[in-house]
């Protein structure tokens, strides 16, 4: 149905990294050859590449809003593609005592009417649904079936939630909202309004907004999710919190702690063997850029005496452990203040201004650390580069 569309869609999203990725790569590769060989003069050459520069940064972020928006649509419609059914459920959905298990979960009731309810809560360390992190998760019981999650009622009311919390918590960026309804019967109308979720997901910002409907008739419920490969982690976590929900709770939680038992020690031994894939992926790369630079050393020199590798290795040493330093004071919140004064810089000369504040790019920095692995991989290949450029060093003398 929307197999000719994710198509195009797909080519749009591989066609903006790679255009972006050999733009760089083609720009850096003319760079070195034009100082090397002098096509240019050499202030002249670099005057043209600070200009270029500016307005290759200024596209890539116009291309990472496209890219965004292409993902966001890529990801929707694979769901609307796989068109997975209702599921049974024998829980009374909607009941008062449904309802308590919410609260038994460590929601807090900001609203409950004959038409609709609001619980909310932001996960702390010791909640089942920690995992959310810093998220304010709100679950909508809707008893009206003339009532609209996007209507202004419900809106106002989660609009109420943030003002209540806003004191101790001021700046959310996440939002995950849950909406449960009941309808008489599932047709093409109710599944339309159905599929109609939120799943915005860009750095730190987030919003998910999913609808479950229950169909008491035919005892079950209906929501849009994938078969397997979920859009972004809130996603994949709200549609588990809504299988928590709509599940036989007493017995099929029982099942559900034992399947996580064994779920985690299978994602334990997952997690350890990613590790391990991205070590050696690490270390080809460090030794393929390793040997890039070495060629390019030698090609730059003419030369392949002993002392010409000794430069080369050299040269190599100082930009593997130059890619390791960069990604340790990126961790430690330095190069931000850099990079985002040249954003604002590039767009003041467009005349927009960034989406986020310093604050903000700080945090996310925080939040988004780059594992300590791959700086650990970069300092022990200079350290091994090290020894070997002494050694060269030694024999050229």
């Amino acid at each position: 149905m929307y197999k000719e569309e994710i198509r195009k869609l797909r080519i749009k999203k591989n066609t903006i990294i790679y255009t972006v990725l050999f733009s760089l790569i083609t720009l850096a590769v003319f760079y070195f050859l034009a100082h090397r060989y002098k096509f240019i003069d050499s202030n002249i050459l670099d005057g043209i590449y600070l200009v270029v520069v500016i307005v290759v940064f200024v596209l890539i972020m116009k291309f990472k809003n496209s890219l965004h928006y292409i993902v966001y649509k890529y990801n929707y419609l694979l769901m609307l593609e796989e068109n997975l059914p209702p599921v049974k459920t024998k829980k009374a959905i909607l009941s008062d005592d449904w309802q308590q298990q919410f609260v038994k979960d460590g929601f807090t009731e900001h609203i409950n009417t004959s038409k609709f309810a609001i619980y909310y809560q932001i996960p702390k360390k010791d909640s089942i649904y920690r995992q959310f992190g810093k998220t304010l998760v709100c679950i909508v019981v809707n008893k009206d079936l003339k009532l609209d999650l996007y209507g202004g009622t419900i809106q106002n009311q989660i609009k109420g939630i943030y003002e209540k919390i806003e004191h101790e918590y001021p700046r959310l960026k996440k939002e995950v909202v849950i909406h449960f309804k009941e309808y008489e019967r599932f047709d093409d109308e109710s599944k339309k309004e159905l599929q109609k979720v939120l799943n915005f997901k860009q750095d730190t910002f987030a919003l998910i907004n999913i609808s479950v409907g229950y169909f008491p008739k035919i005892k079950k419920v209906y929501y849009l999710r994938p078969a397997n490969r979920y859009p972004n982690k809130q996603y994949f976590l709200a549609c588990n919190l809504i299988k928590r929900y709509i599940w036989n709770m007493e017995k099929e939680i029982k099942q559900e702690k034992k399947n996580n038992e064994q779920a985690a020690i299978e994602r334990e031994k997952a997690e350890r063997k990613r590790i391990k894939k991205s070590i050696y992926i690490t270390i080809f790369i460090n030794v393929a850029v390793s040997l890039l630079i070495t060629a390019l050393g030698l090609l730059w020199q003419k030369s392949l005496t002993i002392l010409a590798w000794s430069n080369a290795m050299l040269l190599t040493l100082i930009m593997i452990f130059f890619i390791g330093w960069i990604m340790f004071i990126y961790n430690k919140n330095i190069i931000s203040i850099f990079t985002h004064g040249f954003k604002v810089f590039g767009l003041m000369i467009v005349g927009k201004r960034p989406k986020k504040s310093y604050y903000e790019v700080k945090v996310q920095v925080e939040e988004n650390q780059i594992p300590k692995r791959y700086m650990a991989v970069s300092f022990i290949y200079s350290a091994i580069l090290l020894v070997i450029t002494i050694i060269l060093t030694i024999l050229a003398l």
